[in-house]
C-alpha cells in the first residue's frame, strides 16, 4: 500500500526548506560568535583553559573560534559555500555537545540546542543551500 503525502502541493516549495534552515542556523551562530566578544567571553575563556592541548594565549583562541562562528554563520545565511560552512558549524556543535556533556560551562544554551544545530548543519551538508543562495544545485 502506498502512503500519499497529506499536502502534495507543498512539495512544490521543497527547495525553500534549506533556506529556512540556513536563516535560523546562520542567525544562531552569528549571535553565538558575537556573544563571545561580549557577555560570554569570560565563561568561554575559563572553558578553554581546561583544554590541555591548546598553546598560546587562551583569549586569542576564543576570538579565533568566535570569528570562525560568525564567518561560517554568514556563509550559511548568504548561501555562499553553504556545505563548507555547515561542516564547520557541525564540528562546533559536536564540540559543544561534548563539552556540555562533560559539565563545562560554555554559555546558557542546552545540549538540546547544540543537538538541533548539529542536525540542521548535517541537513544542509546533505541538501545544499536551496533557493535564494549563491550556491547553485547544478
Amino acid at each position: 500500500m502506498r502512503m500519499l503525502t497529506v499536502f502534495p502541493d507543498f512539495l512544490t516549495f521543497a527547495l525553500f526548506a534549506p533556506l529556512l534552515i540556513r536563516v535560523g542556523l546562520g542567525i544562531a551562530f552569528i549571535t553565538l560568535g558575537a556573544r563571545a566578544f561580549s557577555t560570554d567571553r569570560g565563561v568561554l575563556v575559563n572553558a578553554y583553559k581546561q583544554m590541555p592541548f591548546l598553546f598560546g594565549p587562551i583569549p586569542v583562541w576564543v576570538s579565533v573560534v568566535a570569528v570562525m562562528e560568525v564567518l561560517a554563520g554568514l556563509s550559511i545565511l548568504l548561501g555562499l559555500y553553504t556545505q563548507i560552512g555547515a561542516i564547520v558549524l557541525a564540528a562546533f556543535s559536536f564540540k559543544s555537545i561534548i563539552w556540555k556533556s562533560l559539565g563545562r560551562d560554555i554559555g546558557t544554551e542546552s545540549i538540546l540546542f547544540y543537538f538541533v544545530t548539529l542536525l540542521a548543519s548535517l541537513s544542509l551538508i546533505l541538501s545544499g543551500a536551496g533557493l535564494i543562495a549563491f550556491d547553485l544545485p547544478f
